[in-house]
């Protein structure tokens, strides 16, 4: 079997979104979600991206904010940006991530 590691959005009818990471193990016939990490956030992602080593996942919002989640140490980054991201892109050694807006800015 196989691993498919997804990213997905839950909004609550009061507007709280999460963002679960996931692991799913595909056999055969079967597919099931093997591990779940929830993310509390203040808006909707409207970008993602694994690294290359899958130890990291980087967010774009919707307000402009990216989203640093560091799965093996458990720790979330936070930082502000001048433009909303819409292009989330990793460097093949995980250690540099490039983030940018359909402007190329």
């Amino acid at each position: 079997g196989f691993q498919i590691h997804s990213v997905e959005q839950k909004v609550s009818k009061k507007g709280d979104v999460t963002i679960d990471s996931c692991i799913y193990q595909i056999n055969r016939t079967k597919m099931r979600r093997v591990a779940v990490t929830s993310i509390p956030l203040q808006t909707q992602v409207c970008c993602n991206a694994f690294s290359p080593d899958h130890e990291k996942l980087m967010l774009g919002c919707i307000d402009g904010s990216m989203i640093l989640f560091d799965e093996g140490r458990g720790i979330t980054h936070l930082v502000k940006a001048a433009f909303i991201p819409t292009f989330v892109s990793w460097h093949s050694d995980s250690s540099v991530v490039m983030i940018a807006n359909e402007k190329c800015q």
